[in-house]
């Protein structure tokens, strides 16, 4: 029976630490897969956001090119970028090992002539909407002031025609020269890479400046809500101050003054005969003297409280 027991309990041993065993592997496999995979999407999406040609136009649908390329990674169409054409399909097809299929012209036609835009400056009022628009930055303006295209930073998107209020945008072809030549290779924008980065940085300043905006409309509502706690609370003062002086002019506050003037003159004649009597009886000598007249100071306060003759009050005061 004891052999039998402990054969059981080797069996049982031994089968957990093979399931063990196999969990850890399985883990581990399962960590290095997915890594692997996640590097495999990175590099499709660098790589395919490589063959994009940057205009950020948004013709595909996506907000940039960045966004079409993440979306091409994990299975979208290739063949929705008008600006690139059919080279830039080509060239993605070869990437990602498939056929190449034609431009969907649901999202544009594509045209071998580049362009950028052009603003005519004595018609442009300044309202910043084409500065807002564009993807990359390449308009120079301010509010109520001249607009300008950097024509180098130009992309063609045309996304700053539609939103110009007075039509003073033209989109202008750019001569072919040796600079713009390019073998058979995707079409697209010269300095793509700069176009890139000015996109990407756009990004970042628009999301600063939302940032720096809501701290200080919060800054300002937190002001407003303490400029009204400061004014209820003022209010409320002012509301108990007001019943302050309202129970004041009652007839019994005006009642328990005339009492507390009475007992307060009463104490003072009360301490004024007690120190006449500790001194001596002198006529010449100051002190008592000045013992003589705070009693009878002290009397006539008590005669004036008594009889509420306030004037007499002030004034045997003011002499004192």
């Amino acid at each position: 029976m004891e052999i039998y027991d402990i054969i059981i309990q080797k069996s049982f041993y031994s089968a957990l630490m093979v399931f063990v065993s196999f969990c850890i592997f399985s883990g581990m496999l399962l960590s290095y897969a997915s890594i692997k995979f996640k590097v495999e999407i990175i590099s499709a999406v660098e790589k395919i956001d490589g063959l994009l040609p940057q205009t950020q136009c948004g013709q595909c649908g996506y907000p940039g090119c960045r966004p079409y390329a993440e979306a091409i990674a994990v299975g979208d169409a290739i063949n929705k970028c008008p600006p690139g054409g059919q080279i830039t399909i080509n060239a993605l097809a070869s990437f990602l090992d498939m056929s190449p299929p034609s431009l969907d012209n649901q999202y544009g036609f594509s045209t071998d002539i580049k362009t950028v835009a052009l603003i005519r400056e004595d018609e442009c009022i300044g309202c910043t909407k084409c500065i807002q628009a564009c993807p990359v930055d390449a308009i120079l303006g301010a509010a109520k002031q001249m607009h300008t295209v950097i024509k180098k930073e130009c992309t063609g998107c045309d996304l700053c025609i539609d939103p110009c209020p007075v039509d003073c945008i033209d989109m202008v072809s750019v001569e072919k020269n040796l600079s713009g030549y390019k073998w058979d290779q995707p079409q697209s924008i010269i300095n793509s890479d700069r176009a890139r980065d000015r996109f990407v940085y756009q990004i970042e300043r628009k999301d600063k400046e939302l940032a720096s905006k809501s701290v200080i409309r919060n800054r300002r509502l937190a002001s407003s809500k303490n400029d009204k706690m400061t004014s209820t609370t003022n209010n409320l003062l002012k509301e108990a101050m007001k019943q302050i002086e309202a129970k004041k002019s009652t007839p019994e506050a005006d009642h328990a003054r005339f009492l507390r003037r009475v007992a307060r003159a009463k104490d003072q004649l009360h301490t004024a005969e007690k120190k006449l009597k500790e001194l001596k009886v002198l006529t010449n000598d100051d002190k008592y003297k000045r013992a003589v007249a705070s009693v009878e100071s002290a009397r006539i306060r008590l005669a004036a409280a008594q009889s509420s003759d306030l004037s007499k009050l002030k004034l045997n005061e003011h002499i004192i």
